[in-house]
């Protein structure tokens, strides 16, 4: 069996809307500690890979898991449907990261996908025998 790892930065580079923070109208005001994507790649003795995605975000729609599945498939090489996407459930992440919302924010999801890639590819490049 072989294993791999990446991680990645998701903290967002101006002050937004917390998650879990929805009644409070003004936006972040610092970094206390750094938001991640975190990619783990395994691999079983038949060669075939298995990926776990996990953001520090309040949680996951459809639409973004499609989006990260769609993302992560080419650069692992592995089908959409053997990529698994979870949250952290974090209340200190941004707020309205899901399509559809009031004040969604593409450019932060542009950067979450990106460094999620980044994330995927450190995974690849690290994978090696565990036991």
């Amino acid at each position: 069996m072989r294993a791999g790892f990446g991680r990645q930065a998701i903290t967002p580079h101006k002050p937004m809307k917390m998650a879990g923070f929805d009644r409070r109208t003004e936006l972040s005001t610092g970094i206390l500690d750094e938001l991640y994507s975190s990619v783990l790649l395994l691999e079983d003795e038949t060669e075939s890979l298995f990926s776990f995605v996990s953001l520090d975000v309040l949680g996951v729609d459809h639409k973004l898991c499609t989006l990260i599945r769609k993302t992560l498939s080419p650069v692992l090489s592995l089908r959409e449907d053997r990529i698994w996407v979870s949250s952290t459930h974090s209340h200190s992440a941004p707020s309205h990261i899901f399509s559809g919302m009031e004040s969604y924010d593409p450019a932060f999801v542009s950067f979450l996908l990106e460094q999620t890639k980044e994330a995927g590819k450190q995974a690849l490049a690290d994978l090696a025998p565990c036991a």
